[in-house]
């Protein structure tokens, strides 16, 4: 603050001196004398001094210099005389003095570039470095007419105007030798790639024969070799498909078989025709939906392999199509014949397996149809076993009628399973005569 306060002490010093005629120098120079002292005994740096050549403010608001010059034209002071006239060029080096020993008692606001100082804490104006000796000899030598009043603010704005024109001087040099770099550095990039670019020609033109014939011997070992995986792989699927589409087949069968025997075997102590008509509809809606399952089942597996084989060509003709289009873009013609054959002979392969495919789908029909014949065969077989079971029936209700005449009718239904006794409601009647002929079931279940 010591050290802002000193530059902004000289500042003042210079406006002033510059703008002041001879009577208002020997004013100023005593302002500023007796200020120095009274700064010089106080060690202090509480003042803060804003005002322009006539103003100079302390923190309590009085102005000192205001009053220095009301006392003068009280008392009517000849300025003209040799006392004051006498020290015209003394003031600045005593300011100076007394405001330095001042500041080695205060801390200093400095600004970063090291070259202009903060004005206080309370404005935070940068103030540019004070002036050189030559500057000060040309004040001497300056006598003006006119005194002009400049205000804190006013010293603040010359300063920042002054500085910011040397920037922007040093930022046009600046500019300009950038721009003679850069036209210096096209000129030599353009060469550099003038000559580079001619190198990589001859290079690429020594390297394009070898090139060629290498990529021909790439690429009909690559065909050769996908060719030979497309037909082990695809081999390799359909046996695999073939295995699962029979072993599918055989689990169903047995699973098929099994539910139809449990089905005949819970099914012969039955005799009822609604029960047995029942049964019977919903046999064939269950085979029907799965004889449509299988059916769906196969079509689907059926266009899931056509698709995907056609996929897996597409692919394989879209990607050695590519690369087969890449290099005859650099083989000659002869390449371009050849590869045409390639790509036929692919195509004849990929014919040749959808003939495959569709010669497997039709085989995988051949068995549905088989299977659905014998479920047909199976179901007039359950038929048959339900007539000789209600023939049966009947014929030892004929033989239960001949041996017990004394029986009443439905007093026989006990020789019936209780699920059938149950749909008919029926209930059970005649515990003692149950009784007595427990013995003879009894016997009939024995043998």
């Amino acid at each position: 603050m010591a050290f802002g306060l000193i530059a902004i002490s000289l500042c003042v010093a210079y406006l002033g001196y510059l703008h002041a005629t001879v009577e208002n120098k020997k004013d100023l120079y005593e302002a500023i004398d007796s200020e120095g002292s009274r700064y010089m005994r106080r060690k202090t740096s509480k003042s803060i001094i804003n005002s322009g050549v006539t103003e100079l403010r302390l923190r309590n608001g009085k102005s000192k210099i205001n009053k220095f010059l009301r006392t003068q034209r009280k008392e009517r002071i000849n300025l003209n005389q040799p006392s004051l006239a006498e020290r015209p060029r003394v003031w600045v080096g005593v300011t100076l003095g007394s405001l330095l020993v001042g500041a080695a008692n205060t801390t200093m606001i400095r600004s970063p570039d090291l070259d202009s100082f903060v004005c206080c804490a309370v404005c935070s104006r940068v103030v540019p470095p004070p002036p050189s000796n030559a500057t000060f000899d040309r004040i001497r030598e300056y006598k003006p007419f006119r005194t002009r009043y400049y205000t804190h603010h006013d010293i603040l704005e010359i300063g920042a105007d002054i500085q910011q024109e040397h920037h922007k001087k040093k930022e046009a040099e600046i500019q300009e030798h950038i721009e003679k770099m850069k036209a210096e550095l096209w000129s030599q990039a353009e060469m550099l790639k003038k000559e580079a670019v001619d190198k990589a020609l001859k290079e690429a033109a020594a390297n394009h024969s070898a090139f060629v014939q290498d990529l021909k011997q790439k690429l009909g070992e690559e065909l050769k070799e996908e060719v030979r995986k497309a037909k082990a792989e695809m081999k390799q699927y359909m046996e695999e498909e073939q295995k699962k589409e029979a072993e599918a087949a055989e689990q169903r069968m047995a699973h098929r078989l099994q539910c139809v025997l449990m089905e005949c075997a819970r099914e012969k102590m039955q005799a009822v025709a609604e029960a047995r008509k029942e049964e019977r509809e919903r046999a064939l809606q269950e085979a029907a939906i799965q004889h449509r399952k299988n059916i769906q089942q196969l079509k689907e597996e059926s266009m899931l392999a056509e698709e995907q084989y056609r996929k897996i060509i597409e692919q394989l003709n879209k990607e050695k199509s590519h690369e087969i289009n890449a290099a005859l873009r650099l083989a000659q013609k002869e390449n371009q014949t050849e590869t045409e054959k390639q790509l036929r002979e692919a195509e004849t392969l990929r014919l040749d397996e959808l003939e495959k495919v569709t010669i497997a789908r039709k085989a995988a029909e051949g068995q549905v149809k088989t299977l659905t014949q014998k479920l047909k065969e199976m179901t007039d077989w359950k038929d048959s076993l339900e007539t000789e079971i209600q023939e049966i029936r009947q014929a030892f209700q004929k033989y239960i009628d001949a041996t017990f005449p004394n029986l009443s009718p439905g007093q026989a239904d006990f020789i019936l399973p209780v699920q059938y006794i149950r749909v008919l409601g029926i209930s059970r009647q005649g515990s003692a005569w149950g009784q007595d002929t427990s013995a003879v079931t009894r016997g009939k279940d024995k043998s």
